[in-house]
């Protein structure tokens, strides 16, 4: 049987909205990883730029990668849910179309997948970019001592794709805003096996006008709500304990506090979830 017909050790998702600029050093990261056994799926998000004529030149020169191209905007979370659907790997990398990653950032990952057997494989902690400076966002070492610390840095780890399909886990579409912290909440609620692996390296291009870029519209604000909402669902209906309740809310808290710092339209709105949720947490015993 020729390789191609054997199924990829990773396959890597990329959702992609206008990041022509970045998009030839994130393709190269990938496409030069050391783990060569992996399937490539760009999704072009209807992107104005010509994002989309650079894939198909990666395309053409690398057949591991595979284009989905929308007709229309869906924003990043229905981009990597297509993603999932047709994806062959043994396991799923997301990779942002501004980002990049280290050269063995998968082998390094891989390596720890215990014949398939590992759900998650954490990577080491983000490397943010700003203003050309690298910042260390560090949460492993709270994860190592509790998997509900792993709240963000989703594109920082690989997830097991039986694992994802078993557990009908993907991307809060309907939202566009923290569907990234849903889809991180619903997959280590459901593991029992999470390795870290903190010396592969995933770097993050923090920019002005990319999706979490702190310009609080009503939209943003209601779809926040319609969030926050739905993780104190989620935490009702899932068997988590009081603890590991209490790491969700203040964390939860935390989200809610630091938009309370800017002015939006609307502020009412924000201090009552705020109360809302303090409230919440006071009431577990």
């Amino acid at each position: 049987m020729s390789k191609q017909c054997t199924q990829p050790k990773i396959t890597v998702i990329i959702p992609v909205y206008n990041t022509e600029p970045y998009l030839h050093t994130c393709l190269d990261s990938i496409c030069n990883q050391t783990l060569r056994d992996i399937e490539i799926i760009c999704i072009n998000d209807c992107s104005p730029d010509k994002s989309l004529k650079i894939l198909q030149e990666y395309a053409l020169k690398d057949n591991r990668i595979k284009i989905i191209d929308f007709d229309e905007n869906k924003g990043a979370a229905t981009a990597r849910n297509e993603g999932i659907k047709i994806a062959k790997g043994e396991y799923i990398s997301f990779v942002d179309s501004d980002d990049y990653i280290d050269t063995e950032f998968l082998s390094k990952l891989y390596a720890l997948s215990d014949n398939n057997n590992t759900e998650i494989i954490k990577g080491g902690d983000l490397q943010v970019i700003l203003n050309n400076n690298i910042e260390v966002w560090k949460q492993n070492n709270l994860i190592k001592s509790n998997k509900f610390h792993f709240w963000a840095q989703f594109t920082t780890a690989i997830y097991n794709n039986n694992f994802l399909i078993r557990n009908n886990i993907k991307f809060l579409d309907k939202l566009n805003i923290c569907e990234d912290i849903g889809f991180v909440l619903q997959a280590i609620t459901a593991a029992t096996n999470i390795k870290i692996e903190d010396s592969a390296i995933y770097y993050y291009r923090k920019r002005k006008n990319s999706l979490d870029s702190r310009e609080y519209t009503t939209e943003k604000i209601l779809n926040f709500e319609k969030y926050v909402h739905w993780v104190l669902d989620f935490i009702e209906e899932k068997n988590i304990t009081i603890e590991n309740k209490k790491i969700i809310l203040t964390r939860i808290i935390a989200q809610i506090d630091s938009i309370r710092r800017f002015k939006t339209q609307n502020q009412n709105m924000i201090t009552n979830l705020f109360k809302e949720v303090i409230i919440k947490k006071m009431r577990l015993k």
